[in-house]
């Protein structure tokens, strides 16, 4: 069970300075959290994006959290980038085929990767009691989450949370505005018009069930001096190697398809036309197709495998057993597990209440199977047919929990594990939103499990306690 212990006052334990000045402000003590809900209802963008779930209260980050979490990623990021030279000689494919990747999926990384690869994706990260700890990070174009600015722009709209917002002179990013600095920078290096055209594309099945949030999302970027579109896969033309979506000559393809879908023959044949203009620099992709072997799970399996310790310097290995929790390939054979030799299927078996299954290469908690959760006989099961495969055990983390008010109840306050979504954008923080349950237990933190999303404010990088 997480910490939900409580101090101060009722509060959960955890709780940082800027929570509890919140929650005893006598503005927001003495108002209802329901009204900030009901404020959300009013925007169709967030409806669209994230339903009707939502936690009472903005997430808060101090300066240094800001920093500390803005340097941790960054270097990380660079650690995984540099993988293919400390552990492969620089072979590219290589690394596809230990990530468990098919020979087409590693074609496409390697027709598209660049020298320097684009560092934008997601941390997903729960706070300990001693620091954040990262689950995974996500580092792609498709990741959720963008469009969370809106949700601080439309509770600023309630007096009492406006007022606690400027006293204490937090602010927030807008993460949208990060991107469209990054598509602008793409379309710099071709042909580009004076306002570039951006289009937002899947494959046709995972577009429908989006199409309103890419929507609003190419509206925000058609705001920020981009000719933003949204369409499927399917209404791409291909005209003498360049890419037309809706009959206009694309500049930028911001994908939300992803590594998974080539394993499909007829998304493969939708998305191939886009793979052959990218690699001939006729259209810019944004991100790239080796974003996702940088971001996937296997990747931080090989980082915090100690059989690779010695490719990191004292100070990147620090950075790695701090930041990450025990991360294995599942694979039978010897292993090692807080620097004991260990044989890694019976070590799996033993520790199920500790451990979690994940594909390396999915999204969204997809096949993940958390071992506290399901039976012993089911873990077994699990354990064999995953074995050798695009899989990866990885130690649970526990996080603490944080006070939010109840709705209806002015005064009260229950506690919430917290899911961070932390954005990275060319190496500095770009914003966080937040995903609470009641259930630190529930395995995975989603929507899908009834989760509620929370946007976040942070102090200035300048502040200092």
């Amino acid at each position: 069970m997480a910490n939900v212990a409580k101090a101060r006052g009722g509060y959960s334990a955890a709780d940082g300075p800027l929570t509890l000045r919140y929650l005893n402000s006598p503005a927001t003590s003495t108002s209802d959290a329901q009204d900030l809900l009901a404020l959300i209802g009013t925007s169709d963008l967030l409806l669209a994006a994230y339903g009707d779930r939502y936690v009472t209260r903005p997430a808060f980050l101090e300066a240094g959290q800001v920093q500390g979490l803005e340097s941790d990623l960054d270097r990380l990021f660079t650690l995984l980038t540099s993988l293919p030279r400390r552990l492969f000689g620089g072979d590219l494919r290589a690394l596809g085929r230990a990530a468990g990747m098919t020979p087409y999926q590693i074609d496409a990384v390697e027709r598209t990767a660049e020298d320097r690869p684009l560092s934008l994706g997601r941390a997903d990260v729960y706070a300990e009691g001693d620091g954040f700890r990262l689950l995974e990070f996500n580092i792609v174009s498709s990741v959720g989450g963008l469009e969370i600015p809106e949700l601080n722009r439309v509770l600023l709209r309630h007096p009492a949370l406006a007022q606690f917002i400027a006293e204490t002179g937090l602010g927030y990013v807008d993460t949208m505005a990060r991107v469209a600095e990054v598509i602008k920078a793409e379309c710099e290096r071709g042909d580009a018009g004076s306002t570039p055209v951006v289009v937002i594309t899947d494959t046709p099945g995972n577009f429908a069930p989006f199409e309103e949030r890419f929507q609003f999302m190419a509206k925000i970027w058609s705001g920020m001096g981009l000719d933003g579109i949204a369409c499927p896969l399917d209404r791409f033309e291909e005209r003498s190697g360049r890419i037309f979506a809706d009959g206009r000559k694309v500049d930028v393809v911001y994908r939300y398809f992803l590594m998974e879908d080539l394993l499909d023959a007829d998304s493969q044949r939708l998305i191939e036309p886009v793979l052959r203009a990218a690699e001939k620099g006729n259209v810019g992709l944004i991100s790239r197709m080796d974003a996702e072997l940088y971001g996937s799970k296997a990747m931080l399996a090989l980082l915090s495998d100690e059989a690779s310790r010695s490719a990191f310097t004292a100070e990147e290995a620090e950075l790695i057993d701090r930041l990450l929790p025990w991360t294995r390939m599942l694979r039978e054979g010897p292993s090692t597990a807080d620097s004991v030799p260990v044989d890694l299927m019976r070590y799996a078996q033993a520790s199920q209440s500790a451990l979690v299954l994940k594909p390396s290469l999915m999204h969204g908690g997809i096949g993940v199977v958390p071992g506290w959760t399901v039976s012993p006989q089911r873990w077994q099961e699990c354990l064999r047919t995953c074995d050798g495969g695009p899989y990866v055990l990885q130690r649970r983390v526990r996080p603490v929990t944080e006070s939010f008010p109840v709705a209806g109840k002015p005064g009260a306050v229950e506690p919430l594990a917290l899911n961070w979504g932390v954005f990275l954008v060319r190496g500095t923080y770009a914003g966080a939103f937040v995903r609470g349950t009641a259930d630190p237990d529930v395995g995975v933190v989603s929507r899908a499990t009834g989760a509620r999303f929370g946007c976040c404010f942070h102090e200035p990088a300048t502040a200092s306690r």
